[in-house]
């Protein structure tokens, strides 16, 4: 249910929940930041009414997602919980989110189940085997790819590097 409320937070805001940008180090540590404010649980970024990402959502889309970013699994809001949690179980608001819903699916058709789903391959007019003619294309493609390297390290010898020139593929 975390991971819900984390996806729901991004779709309401547009942004990561856990962020901190006024920090010196933001730019440079962002991933600590985020890991170090997330291990927190710190939502307070959700309140701020500065905060441009935050100020145009309401308090019931605040609270779903607060209920469910709580570090205490046996606090944090349970699947049937959210369910049930006021911003999607008024009657008002599921009432246009099914009529939305509907919306979107009713030009969406039913896609017929196809009978064979394994290709037929006639292999009749080969001369060799499928397994012979797949092992030469990968034989023939290593070598290819042996000519290139040998060609790329014809004039890179390492002596710039102080590398060894030793080849897997020889």
């Amino acid at each position: 249910m975390w991971s819900i409320g984390a996806i729901s937070a991004l779709l309401l805001s547009g942004d990561v929940v856990f962020v901190d940008r006024d920090l010196p180090n933001f730019e440079y540590d962002r991933f600590e930041i985020i890991m170090e404010l997330a291990s927190k649980c710190d939502l307070s970024v959700i309140d701020d009414k500065r905060n441009p990402y935050w100020a145009t959502v309401g308090r019931r889309p605040k609270s779903f997602v607060k209920s469910l970013l709580v570090l205490d699994e046996q606090v944090r809001l349970s699947a049937r919980g959210a369910l049930k949690h006021p911003w999607l179980s008024d009657p008002q608001w599921y009432a246009q989110l099914d009529a939305v819903y509907h919306k979107a699916i009713s030009p969406w058709e039913r896609q017929r189940q196809k009978k064979c789903r394994v290709q037929h391959i006639d292999t009749s007019r080969l001369k060799k085997s499928p397994l012979d003619s797949a092992a030469e294309v990968v034989y023939d493609r290593l070598k290819e790819l042996k000519e290139v390297r040998s060609t790329y390290f014809a004039g890179h010898r390492g002596e710039e590097r102080n590398e060894p020139r030793d080849s897997v593929m020889e």
